[in-house]
């Protein structure tokens, strides 16, 4: 037994005014008529013997009270592990989950409401002096700081689910540093209210206070399964005009249960649909949907599927634009041919530009989504840099080399692209022998894999050699394994042709294939943004803007208008998607990214890492926080909010009310004794 206040039992001492008082009754006489002396002495010995039990009785019972107001004012405790208690403020130190996995349905309603009315109860049973430090994952000014109860109180009703993720040792790490920093003296309590869901759910570089009682208490869903759209994309990356589109939707079902007949809802542009699907328990099923679009200009979408649990993640927002026709440029070398202006002047979709290499400028990049490097023997180191640029702004190279190449500007160029390298010419073993069928590049070109496919003839090549940087895929490949046309596998969109398009190098202008390379490269390049972007985990979006960079750039809606932090890129500008504001400011939906004018469409959607909710069990979470040091860790489980009530959470100020309870009943029975005990 421990006192949190132990100077005042030094109270003790004014037990010796009932003692006195006792010892010095000096008794006040009657007198007394009697018809007959004859029983005097009998009564006298039974009225003094009766007034001696009483004084006992009622000095015992003051005493007693006596003594409890003065335990009561010591506050006694028992301590858990030996901590101790000062005389210096409680601090208690809670953090409230209220991430999108605490939108799970409890016996009372959502686990968040219950964790506020858990907050709300430990809060008013906590002793008046003490503080209080409640963090949410939204990490406020608001919230960083000490704050009373009544204060606590007013805040709880406003905290509400938020996107924003944080791991609980971080939270748990912030709150010993705020409170390191105000150099709190007195006993700290860190009381954690969460489901302790596994994604969020690790102690990463945590210091813990030894010294300090830590309460992790765990709300419980009644269902810990989740119907979600995980994904969508389109088989093709074009999108024409009455061109057929071809849809995906990945729905996972994370609960133990085989779901059947599951509604599926597309909205789409000019096109809404229902299909009824299967999802077998803990997998996914993949659904497809075909359709056109009619016109030209920005689309939006969305696909919706019902679940009773989460609802976060049960709609997924896209973008895409439709565009009339699509850009190519070709920069021709000195004795370049014009068969590769011939394969696109062909297909009205293609905007032809042909540029000589010598004139290139950067304002002839604007709108372009493919270059064609058509027989270029040297590459200039300013050309060099363009052509990096404009692979990481999302454009797509074609390289045809000419007939007497400088192998160095080449491989300058092919390094940084990380493509191979150019290494001499080879005349030998160059029999057209392998097509990679099984690469995308090729989907939809051959309706079945042909058992004989007459390949082009070539007679010289360049022979290209594989460099630790590389990261390509050979299409075609000669007998020697070496590649005649090769794409890269990496974010850039490269193409590479190892031969020369003069009569002394092949016949490949002559070949089909050779329309089908181009035209396919063609299509591949269509430089879309982004399908979707999720808030948080997209770090950057990138669009393309040639306006100036004082324009200010609005991700718009009907109900928001935010001004996103922005990266200006030659004629791209780079929207980040990754910051606390955009995350706490914008929920999922379509948006309008506009300055002075509207930019594009972009779908935005909340990151799907929340969406498995399986937990763990808060026995592992004490064991976690004992592993890294803390002595008194005491854990709880709520899957009822009558629960609440019967929380082990120590309370060093718990015993006086007891006392004081004690103190009423030992005065009543003063009272009773000198009212009714009478000799």
């Amino acid at each position: 037994m421990k006192f949190a206040y132990p100077e005042f039992l030094f109270a003790f001492l004014v037990l010796l005014i009932p003692i006195i008082i006792h010892l010095f009754n000096f008794r006040k006489y009657k007198t007394l008529y009697f018809s007959s002396l004859q029983f005097l002495k009998n009564v006298e010995e039974q009225t003094r013997s009766t007034q001696k039990l009483k004084h006992l009785l009622v000095l015992l019972a003051r005493l007693f009270a006596f003594s409890c107001l003065v335990l009561a004012f010591a506050q006694p405790y028992l301590p858990r592990n030996n901590t101790n208690v000062t005389t210096k403020q409680p601090l208690l130190a809670i953090y409230l989950d209220n991430s999108f996995s605490m939108e799970a349905i409890g016996t009372n309603g959502e686990l968040l409401s219950e964790g506020r009315e858990t907050v709300r109860k430990i809060v008013e049973d906590a002793s008046v002096e003490s503080s209080f430090l409640l963090l949410t994952n939204a990490l406020s000014g608001v919230e960083q700081r000490i704050s009373s109860k009544r204060e606590i109180l007013n805040r709880l009703d406003e905290i509400e689910v938020s996107a924003l993720q944080k791991d609980i040792g971080t939270i748990l790490s912030l709150q010993k540093e705020i409170i390191d920093k105000e150099n709190w003296e007195g006993p700290v309590q860190y009381i954690s209210i969460s489901d302790f869901q596994k994604v969020s759910t690790n102690f990463n570089d945590l210091v813990v206070d030894s010294t300090a009682s830590y309460y992790p208490i765990q709300l419980t869903a009644q269902n810990l399964g989740n119907l979600y759209i995980d994904s969508v994309w389109f088989t093709s990356p074009l999108r024409k005009v009455n061109n057929n589109n071809e849809l995906h939707v990945r729905v996972r079902n994370n609960g133990d249960i085989n779901l059947q007949n599951v509604q599926l809802e597309f909205n789409l542009p000019n096109n809404q649909r229902t299909i009824l699907i299967d999802v077998p328990s803990n997998d996914f099923t993949d659904a497809l949907l075909n359709y056109t679009d009619q016109s030209v200009g920005q689309k939006i979408g969305a696909v919706e599927v019902n679940d009773q649990q989460l609802y976060f993640d049960d709609t997924f927002y896209f973008s895409y634009a439709v565009e009339e026709t699509s850009t190519v440029l070709i920069l021709d070398g000195e004795n370049s041919l014009s068969n590769p202006a011939y394969v696109y002047e062909t297909d009205d979709y293609y905007t032809v530009k042909r540029v000589r290499q010598n004139q290139l400028t950067l304002d002839q990049l604007t709108g372009v989504n493919l270059i064609v490097l058509n027989g270029l023997n040297f590459i200039s180191s300013g050309q060099q840099e363009r052509l990096l640029e404009f692979t990481e702004n999302g454009g797509s190279l074609f390289i045809i080399p000419g007939d007497k190449i400088d192998f160095n500007s080449y491989n300058t160029l092919l390094t940084t692209l990380n493509m191979p390298n150019f290494r001499n010419e080879m005349s030998a073993g160059l029999t057209v022998s392998g097509l990679n069928y099984e690469d995308a590049f090729f989907e939809g070109i051959f309706q079945s894999k042909p058992k004989k496919l007459n390949l082009p003839y070539v007679q010289k090549a360049y022979a290209i050699t594989e460099n630790t940087l590389s990261n390509s895929i050979n299409l075609l490949s000669f007998q020697n394994k070496k590649g005649l046309f090769v794409k890269s596998n990496g974010i850039k969109k490269v193409y590479l042709l190892t031969t020369a398009l003069q009569p002394a190098f092949s016949k490949i202008t002559n070949h089909a294939l050779f329309t089908a390379l181009l035209l396919r490269a063609g299509e591949l390049s269509q430089r879309n943004n982004a399908l979707y972007a999720t808030l948080g985990e997209t770090s950057s979006y990138q669009i393309e803007n040639d306006q100036q960079a004082e324009n200010v750039i609005h991700l718009k809606n009907a109900s928001t208008d935010f001004i996103p932090p922005i990266e200006k890129k030659s004629n791209f500008s780079l929207i980040q998607l990754n910051t606390s504001a955009a995350i706490e400011n914008l929920k999922a939906g379509i948006f309008s990214i506009e300055t002075d004018r509207e930019l594009a469409k972009i779908g935005l959607n909340y990151t799907r890492k929340e969406s498995d909710i399986s937990v763990f069990e808060v026995e592992a979470v004490a064991n976690q926080l004992k592993a890294l040091g803390a002595q008194n860790v005491v854990s709880s489980s709520i899957s009822n909010i009558s629960e609440v009530a019967l929380l082990d959470i120590e309370k060093p100020t718990e015993y006086w009310r007891i006392l004081l309870i004690f103190a009423l009943v030992f005065f009543a029975i003063e009272m009773c004794l000198l009212k009714f005990l009478n000799p």
